[in-house]
């Protein structure tokens, strides 16, 4: 019988989370790293380290993000719709969540 083997990252302490206000409601997120970025989200930061990304992939970054905060925020995902112009809150979102944890979507990977 052939024994399993264990499989355990290594401890490391958790990161401060992204805290952040939208619209009159606070907010917060994991901080975007190596060890923390939820796996959903792995397309929208390779795109965001890409220099050379199309529409159809900026699209489908877009999607990956929307799904991710409609399953894992759900709280965080009504708020923005009820918002006028909720793409515009959530492109915002977007953008201040990779600076935080300073991830720089215009470097190259």
């Amino acid at each position: 019988m052939s024994e399993y083997v264990e499989i355990a990252a290594p401890a490391e302490e958790t990161p401060e989370p992204f805290r952040f206000v939208l619209a009159g409601e606070r907010f917060e997120l994991p901080i975007l790293t190596d060890r923390t970025a939820p796996l959903e989200l792995i397309p929208v930061l390779m795109i965001a380290h890409s220099d050379d990304v199309t529409d159809r992939e900026m699209v489908n970054a877009g999607v990956a993000f929307f799904e991710y905060l409609k399953c894992e925020h759900p709280r965080l995902w009504k708020h923005i719709k009820k918002q006028d112009q909720s793409i515009v809150w959530a492109n915002g979102l977007m953008e201040q969540w990779l600076k935080a944890s300073k991830i720089d979507p215009k470097a190259s990977s």
